[in-house]
């Protein structure tokens, strides 16, 4: 008698619980009329602030370390952008963040759609 409640009930929960994700740092769709790739709804505010206040401002805040760049804000982002291109994914992309784990594909994908698509705000 348990198992016939028991179980549909945690399919259930597991069901509900697994649908409520976020989807930050993953390509948008693509759009439904084929009017463009999906690197044409990439933008700063949506996409981009989020991995960088996730993943950069330690380094890269108000105050930061030993000459790196600050990337507080659009303007300064988008002024950076050659130095982010060199360093995400030119250089040694796997030394950032520093001191943690390198970017995920996804979010480094949404970089370099936002880099080569204009750097829309």
């Amino acid at each position: 008698m348990l198992r016939k409640f028991f179980f549909p009930v945690l399919y259930s929960c597991f069901l509900f619980f697994s649908a409520c994700t976020k989807d930050v740092g993953k390509l948008p769709a693509m759009p439904p009329t084929g009017s463009g790739s999906p690197c044409d709804n990439v933008t700063y505010t949506k996409d981009i602030k989020p991995i960088i206040e996730n993943n950069c401002l330690n380094c890269h805040g108000a105050t930061p370390s030993s000459g790196a760049p600050i990337l507080m804000s659009y303007a300064q982002v988008k002024d950076n952008a050659s130095k982010i291109k060199a360093t995400v994914f030119d250089s040694q992309p796997e030394l950032m963040p520093q001191g943690g784990s390198p970017l995920p594909k996804e979010q480094k994908d949404l970089i370099n759609c936002w880099l080569n698509n204009g750097k829309k705000e």
